[in-house]
């Protein structure tokens, strides 16, 4: 099977109604964000305490959700 026969596979599995698109709060968050938004979907950033201004205050369009982490490594 090709790779892209598995990618479509994985894909039909999908309900488009319910995914986000989800973000590390880093320089290709904006492109990321806008890039969702024009293709219809959701989209959630994660970033560190203190710098969520540019994600809630500046690109609020952008992102539907944003988590706040003291640290990135606090992901896991």
């Amino acid at each position: 099977m090709s790779l892209r026969r598995d990618v479509e596979k994985v894909e039909d599995g999908y309900d488009p109604s319910a995914v986000t698109v989800g973000i590390l709060g880093s320089h290709s968050a904006e492109e990321v964000g806008v890039t969702a938004k024009a293709i219809g979907l959701p989209c959630l950033v994660v970033c560190r305490r203190g710098r969520e201004d540019l994600y809630v205050t500046y690109n609020s369009a952008l992102f539907d959700h944003v988590i706040l982490l003291d640290r990135f490594s606090d992901i896991a």
